[in-house]
């Protein structure tokens, strides 16, 4: 049944005219490199967002890992990369960088240019900037409190 649920939704983004693509990438619990590929499109149900795929990277997690990573599994399941509208990913170097980062790398091997976007915690901390003060306190906090619990991820050896 989810191998059915899988081929349906990358066929479903196959004939979409257009998509996009969210890119993080994370540490499992094991010290592996995952990359999450969500894809978002329009179809005769409305607006969809799916997950394409979770990517573990065998080497490191640079610019040409990941890049090389995502193209490969939409070539494998046969996604026009040329189809790609934009880009989400947060602001690392390895996914944001002018050269060697992935967004860099994947406008490189498209026939066309394509919007990219910081996430959407970030770009909310950066509208909060002109927010009243009240206003600017509360997101000051969601933002201490989503940094705290990223940086007290679980420890393991």
């Amino acid at each position: 049944m989810g191998t059915d649920v899988t081929s349906q939704e990358v066929s479903d983004i196959r004939s979409a005219p257009g998509f996009s693509i969210a890119c993080d990438e994370t540490c499992d619990v094991d010290d592996i490199t995952q990359v999450v590929l969500l894809g978002r499109y329009f179809n005769d149900q409305g607006l969809q967002e799916e997950l394409i795929t979770l990517l573990p990277l065998k080497a490191q997690s640079q610019g040409e890992d990941i890049a090389s990573a995502v193209t490969a599994c939409l070539k494998q399941k046969d996604i026009d990369i040329n189809r790609i509208i934009s880009i989400t990913t947060d602001g690392a170097p390895s996914m944001k960088g002018a050269h060697k980062g992935f967004v860099s790398l994947l406008k490189i091997s498209m026939e066309h240019d394509v919007i990219s976007f910081h996430c959407v915690i970030h770009q909310e901390v950066l509208c909060a900037q002109t927010f009243p003060e009240k206003i600017s306190k509360v997101m000051e906090m969601v933002m201490q409190i989503v940094n705290k619990i990223m940086a007290s991820a679980l420890n393991h050896s």
